[in-house]
């Protein structure tokens, strides 16, 4: 064994041989002086040694080992790869050992290559930088540890903070696949981003990111995240997981952005969104949430002003206390997907929903639910706006609870007629109903009793006064054949082959108008119009008519607050008192009802 006391100057080649150094400093003439272990040889290190200065070079095969080595603007290389250091290496006899940064000007950089020490970093002030790939275990040993970091390569390895230590980047910082940040502390991005890598990552511990993160595969969030003012999640259509009692925190007055985030396990039972006071706002585009449970904010802001869904499955995502959900713009769509049950969107007051900008809410229906059966649209209705009913029978219930100035309106006709015959005693021989009418006709006044109102009567009447008239179509054909047996009754035709087949024929038109002649020139008291049958009623009774308008003036001498019509039973529920005023007939009032509780449902 060879021993050597390593002065300055020194260009040093351990070969074939066993170097060891018992001084406790190395003094070099810059980056230009160097030890060189090569493949077989060991250099060990007896003392400490405190300042290193030049290169320490080791091959492929060499072992350096011993005590602790401080690189006081050194280089070390090995395996092609290098740091320029100013750390303490505790060489381990093969190319790892450990790097300790122990605060102060300590540092790491100009890294190029593969760097596979242990970094072990504490106290405040320690940076990291470089273009190299780090590998080894990284370490910030405490809360009173305070490190930057400006790596220019993606970090293949897991950075580990205990106690609260605090990382400072200078650049963006960009994780390999399966590789994140765990333990408890705060990243501080200074304009910057935390990129994780692909494949599936935990979150453990308790951060606090002063940081845009970005998520690059699905992520499981197991402790809590704080983020402050101006932080961004950009999720990349990943899945970010809230596994059970983890929370996503908005740190007071601090507005957070998620964009194209699929955010899972939000809920009873699963993590949940904390917002630290009323101006925590988050901002939400393209995310969607799906709930494991029911959710009840009470404070804070989430404005939607990006496409975004919910799926509420069988749960409730209530908005109370000071609470505030903003939609701007975009329709926020709820989903029950495969639930048995639908979950909704629910606000204990109006005041914890904003809609601006024409933003809506509205309800993801699937293509083989859909129906269009009145049950199903009042089920839908039931299901935004239990208040909303849209049967005829609930119209009347509504009428009769209102109050005791709205149990005289009815919406039924038989109950039309009731009031008639309620009110009418001087005249209770009114009916609103066709049938009565011909009764009326009947049982006025002997001159009337040969008037009917049947088509089939008509033609008695003919009958009786001329029996070679038909009005039938197949007895007109009968009348045609005797005179000439080619004619037939087609349309359009029929009337031109009457005219030019005879003489014979000419007679006989097929108008309605000239039936009437016809029978003018047999019995001139008889007519086909329905004009002339009220004419007929008014002359051996004036008090019958045959019009609807006429019903409403019999009713008006008999009392005239009742009225027939549609748009007056609006106007006798809209004067009655001011507790009927929330009730309107029109289909109209009925869509504009729907619309305010939600804005797809129509009655069209």
């Amino acid at each position: 064994m060879k021993h050597y006391k390593i002065s300055s100057y020194l260009f040093l080649n351990v070969l074939l041989s066993v170097v060891t150094v018992q001084c406790g400093t190395i003094n070099f003439r810059g980056n230009s002086s160097f030890v060189r272990v090569a493949p077989g040889a060991s250099f060990v290190v007896n003392q400490p040694v405190s300042s290193m200065g030049g290169k320490l070079m080791q091959d492929i095969g060499g072992t350096i080992s011993g005590s602790n080595i401080t690189f006081i603007d050194g280089l070390l290389q090995n395996d092609g790869n290098s740091m320029l250091l100013n750390a303490v290496l505790a060489p381990d006899g093969v190319r790892t050992g450990t790097l300790t940064l122990n605060g102060g000007t300590r540092y790491i950089k100009d890294t190029r290559g593969v760097i596979n020490q242990t970094v072990n970093i504490s106290g405040a002030g320690a940076r990291v930088e470089g273009a190299a790939l780090l590998t080894g275990p990284i370490t910030l040993q405490d809360i009173n540890t305070t490190a930057t970091f400006a790596l220019q390569n993606s970090l293949g390895t897991n950075i580990a903070f205990t106690n609260g230590a605090i990382l400072n980047l200078d650049n963006t910082l960009q994780f390999a696949d399966n590789f994140s940040y765990i333990g408890t502390g705060t990243i501080n991005f200074n304009g910057h981003n935390i990129e994780l890598g692909g494949g599936a990552l935990s979150l453990t511990g308790t951060f606090v990111l002063d940081a845009n993160l970005t998520l690059n595969g699905p992520v499981t969030l197991v402790g809590n995240t704080n983020f402050n003012n101006g932080d961004t999640i950009q999720g990349n259509g990943n899945v970010l997981t809230l596994a059970a009692g983890a929370t996503i925190s908005i740190n007071n007055n601090a507005t957070v952005f998620m964009t194209d985030v699929m955010l899972k396990g939000l809920g009873t039972g699963g993590g949940s969104i904390v917002f630290g006071n009323n101006n925590s706002t988050l901002i939400l585009s393209y995310t969607e949430f799906d709930l494991v449970g029911n959710v009840t904010q009470t404070q804070g802001k989430i404005t939607v002003n990006g496409p975004s869904t919910w799926t509420t499955r069988g749960s409730t995502y209530t908005f109370g206390g000071t609470s505030l959900l903003t939609v701007d713009a975009v329709t926020l769509w709820k989903d029950q997907a495969g639930a048995a049950t639908l979950g909704t969107i629910a606000f204990a007051a109006p005041g914890n929903l904003s809609l601006i900008n024409e933003g809506r809410i509205c309800q993801k229906i699937c293509g083989d639910s859909i129906a269009t059966s009145t049950g199903s649209l009042q089920s839908q209705i039931d299901a935004c706006c239990s208040s909303l009913r849209t049967s005829t029978g609930f119209l009347q219930s509504q009428v009769d609870a209102a109050n005791t100035c709205c149990t005289v309106l009815k919406t039924s006709t038989g109950f039309l007629q009731s009031q008639v015959d309620l009110l009418l005693n001087i005249d209770n021989q009114l009916k609103t109903s066709t049938g009565f009418l011909q009764s009326q006709v009947d049982a006025a006044n002997n001159c009337c009793t040969v008037l009917k109102t049947s088509t089939g009567f008509l033609q008695s009447q003919v009958d009786n006064v001329r029996s070679t008239l038909r009005t039938s179509t197949g007895f007109l054909q009968s009348q045609i054949d005797v005179a000439n047996s080619t004619l037939r009754t087609s349309t359009g035709f029929l009337q031109s082959q009457i005219d030019a087949a005879n003489n014979c024929c000419t007679v006989l038109k097929t108008s309605t108008g000239f039936l009437q002649s016809q029978i003018d020139s047999a019995n001139s008291t008889l007519r086909t119009s329905t004009g002339f049958l009220q004419s007929s009623i008014d002359a051996c009774c004036s008090s019958l008519r045959t019009s609807t308008g006429f019903l409403q003036s019999q009713i008006d001498v008999a009392n005239s607050t009742l009225r027939t019509s549609t748009g007056f039973l609006q106007s006798q529920i809209d004067a009655a008192n001011n507790c009927c005023t929330v009730l309107k007939t029109s289909t109209g009032f009925l869509q504009s009802q729907i619309d305010s509780a939600n804005s797809t449902l129509r009655t069209s």
